[in-house]
């Protein structure tokens, strides 16, 4: 019997042989028996599909050579660790296959000591890591802070913009708490949240503070919860954004706000807001006080009751023609107007109308200053002006006469008593001689200013280029004393008084010539259209002007030079000024030493009737 248990145990520990030898050879896992001296003894068919190695070559060689180099070290530590009776779990490193490339295997391994074998297996791995490689690359390329922590508070996975902006590596994070990295203050609100998440059981959003080298940044953080097997909420994932830019827009806008209700409230002239449909949407303090109207009797209401005929037709086209083509004659421009009271009185008014656009809304804002003031002070100024302008023809044209007899009686005395003076008599009578010519010159120039409010001509319809060649001609002696060259582009049609016109010409073109440098004079005349303008510019190459004297030169009398370098009375820029504003342009300059000088003026672009 005992002879038969024994031959019944043997057959049946054959049997078991067999069974785990099949087994061994149909695992789908990588399963190996080694020597301790780091020899495979045996390997089943899972390693030649995997790694393309045949049984012979994988066990005529230390099964080291096929481990990635940078892997070697912490292979042979796992080893040392095992011949000391140490069982090996979770384990990985990187194999070589025949064709070069390396698959990632993880490994659980238990050393036979009596025997001196170690018994392993190793899943291949590497279709796992390549996921978690471009789950990884994805959640590193994100803009978003992202990072994962288990149920106790401690990461798991985090991101490289958690790295970067924390200063600390993936493998000293994964492990630690949150009080281990931030502030206690921050790290109790994040820990807080974060067992609202997992005790809710469902996704919520928080605003959390978090550290940065240039002070505190506000995140808004998305947490929800992922469950095990069981139902339960066992790890916490997070995906935080800076909102710390647009908080600072969102305070400066609040500030904005803030700072233009102040401005509305406290302003002097009327602020009017109103939607495209022209109903106003506010009404600030100065526009109740301008038209009589509380904000509430106004507001929801359309600006026609504050605009009588034919200004409200006006302005209504204004704006349909600029919503439909574009086309900005009232946007952006003051222009005038009149407003109507409750009590139903109209008043004078400067409007401008400035253009909001939000998402698909446009609005306007107006706004309205009273000129009943000003135009009565300019009616007075006008009248003032027009009595002066008038005093300055007479006082001027009855003072030739006298010194018409002077400058007569001061021939006679030359023609008679020439020979009876000494040298000091004649040089006395050249005095009084050159100071006649003088007062004629300021009388003649005075009498010239004043013509320009006087004795105009009505505007029309003027050719400048053909006006501009006239006085060239006209100056052609200057031209050829200086060796001057003048030059011009086609010039517009404009409409204007065609004398004062060539005054301003030969006023420009008479200074470029005299007030020259060493150089030939080098004159170009041009003119470009600049919204309702047509704009001309004067340039010479000059002696210049500096910036100090730039307004002073437009004063009637004022003259930069002496009267022995450069002759003239000082008027002639300040009848230019007189005839440009007479049309109602400007006229002003470019101009700095030694760089020669361009003066501008502007002519408003006007369509004459047919």
């Amino acid at each position: 019997m005992g002879g038969n248990r024994s031959i019944g145990m043997s057959s049946q520990f054959t049997v078991d042989e067999k069974v785990l030898g099949r087994f061994f050879d149909a695992s789908l896992d990588l399963m190996c028996v080694a020597d301790f001296g780091g020899q495979f003894l045996r390997v089943n068919g899972a390693w030649v599909h995997t790694l393309g190695w045949s049984e012979q070559e994988l066990t005529s060689r230390p099964y080291v050579e096929f481990v990635h180099p940078e892997d070697a070290n912490a292979t042979n530590t796992e080893t040392e660790r095992m011949v000391g009776g140490g069982d090996v779990i979770r384990f990985q490193n990187r194999y070589r296959c025949k064709d070069g490339s390396y698959r990632h295997l993880m490994w659980r391994a238990t050393p036979d000591p009596e025997r001196g074998l170690v018994y392993a297996v190793a899943r291949d791995v590497t279709d796992e890591k390549l996921a978690d490689q471009r789950m990884q690359a994805v959640v590193d390329n994100a803009s978003a802070v992202v990072f994962m922590k288990n149920a106790e508070g401690r990461y798991l996975m985090v991101n490289r913009l958690f790295e970067q902006l924390f200063h600390m590596t993936r493998e000293e994070i994964v492990g630690s708490t949150d009080f281990e990295i931030f502030p206690k203050v921050m790290a109790d609100a994040f820990r807080q949240n974060d067992r609202c998440v997992l005790d809710a059981c469902v996704p919520l959003q928080f605003e959390e503070i978090a550290p940065h080298d240039d002070g505190p940044h506000t995140y808004v953080s998305v947490k929800f919860p992922i469950f095990d097997a069981a139902g339960k909420a066992t790890v916490l994932c997070g995906i935080a954004t800076d909102i710390t830019e647009r908080k600072k827009t969102e305070q400066m806008i609040k500030d904005r706000e803030a700072r233009l209700q102040a401005i509305m409230d406290t302003a002097l002239d009327a602020i009017i807001t109103m939607d495209e449909g022209r109903v106003v949407l506010s009404f600030n303090e100065a526009a109740e006080k301008m038209f009589g109207y509380d904000a509430a009797e106004v507001n929801g209401h359309n600006v026609k009751m504050l605009m009588p005929e034919p200004y409200l037709s006006e302005h209504d086209d204004y704006v349909r023609r600029y919503l439909e083509t574009g086309e900005r004659e009232v946007i952006g421009r003051r222009h005038e107007i009149r407003g109507r009271r409750k009590n139903g009185t109209e008043f004078p008014c400067e409007l401008s109308v400035s253009e909001l656009v939000t998402g698909e809304r446009r609005l306007f804002t107006g706004m309205v200053h009273d000129i009943t003031d000003r135009k009565r002070v300019e009616a007075e100024l006008r009248r003032s002006n027009e009595s002066l302008e008038q005093f300055a023809y007479v006082a001027s044209h009855d003072l030739k006469e006298p010194l018409r007899m002077i400058s007569s009686y001061l021939q006679i005395i030359e023609k008679r008593y020439a020979d009876k003076l000494d040298d000091e008599g004649r040089e006395f009578f050249g005095f009084a001689r050159a100071g006649a010519n003088r007062l004629r010159d300021l009388i003649e120039d005075l009498l010239e200013y004043s013509r320009v409010g006087t004795r105009n001509k009505p505007l029309e319809a003027t050719d400048s280029g053909k006006l501009l060649g006239e006085v060239c001609s006209d100056l052609q002696l200057a031209i050829n004393d200086g060796d001057a060259k003048i030059t011009y582009d086609e010039l517009p049609i404009v409409v204007a008084d065609a004398s004062q016109l060539r005054q301003v010409f030969q006023n420009l073109l008479a200074n470029a010539l005299k007030f020259r440098g060493s150089a030939s004079p080098i004159i170009h005349v041009c003119a470009v259209r600049r919204r309702k303008d047509w704009v001309f510019s004067v340039r010479d190459n000059g002696i210049g002007i500096a910036a100090e004297h730039h307004e002073r030169i437009f004063v009637i009398f004022q003259r930069l030079h002496g009267r022995e370098q450069f002759k003239g009375t000082g008027i002639g820029l300040a009848v230019c000024k007189k005839i440009i504003e007479r049309h109602g342009g400007r006229l002003w300059l470019e101009s700095k030493p030694g760089e020669g000088t361009t003066f501008y003026f502007s002519l408003p672009i006007v369509i004459l009737p047919r």
